[in-house]
């Protein structure tokens, strides 16, 4: 099921998107902070689509959706379970590079937790965030997340070690 916004059209993740993800997968900028490999090659995405897919049915997940504006896909957007009986998930949004600043991280992750809360009564959101990427933590604050915990030195980058902030929010706390 697509979900919509004024400007955004998320629609599920399929293999169909690879080459397109290809941009947003292989940009070292983008994936600096996720859990996520670079990705070389339309193949390589294609693989990872078919891993997403399978975690997403075997975990139940409300799963992963390309991002489209009105020039074709610009990112990411994700809800992978984290334990189904509880309702609860986590989130996660990549966006393209060129399109940074417009606003639409925020504006897909909201549709998705929107949607996550009025049609699948999920009980909480997660998500989490390197203490240094500040645009990320601006958009869960905005989300009406909150931290709740510190995983100190847990995000290795350069030999360097970095926080990472966990931020939660419950359906009765959520604001559309």
């Amino acid at each position: 099921m697509d979900i919509k916004t004024d400007r955004l059209n998320l629609v599920p993740i399929c293999k169909n998107h690879a080459k397109e993800l290809l941009t947003l997968w292989s940009n070292e900028d983008v994936i600096r902070y996720t859990n996520t490999n670079l990705k070389t090659s339309i193949v390589d995405c294609e693989e990872y689509i078919d891993k997403i897919l399978k975690i997403s049915e075997k975990e139940n997940s409300a799963g992963v959706y390309t991002v489209y504006d009105n020039e074709g896909i610009i990112g990411v957007v994700g809800a992978p379970t984290i334990n189904y009986y509880e309702k609860s998930y986590g989130l996660f949004y990549q966006i393209k590079k060129e399109h940074w600043g417009r606003g639409y991280g925020l504006e897909s992750a909201k549709a998705l937790v929107g949607h996550m809360f009025e049609t699948r009564k999920v009980n909480h959101i997660y998500a989490d965030s390197i203490c240094k990427n500040n645009k990320s933590i601006n958009i869960l604050k905005k989300l009406g997340m909150n931290r709740v915990a510190v995983e100190e030195n847990r995000f290795e980058e350069n030999n360097e070690f970095f926080d990472i902030y966990n931020y939660s929010i419950c359906r009765n706390e959520w604001e559309g």
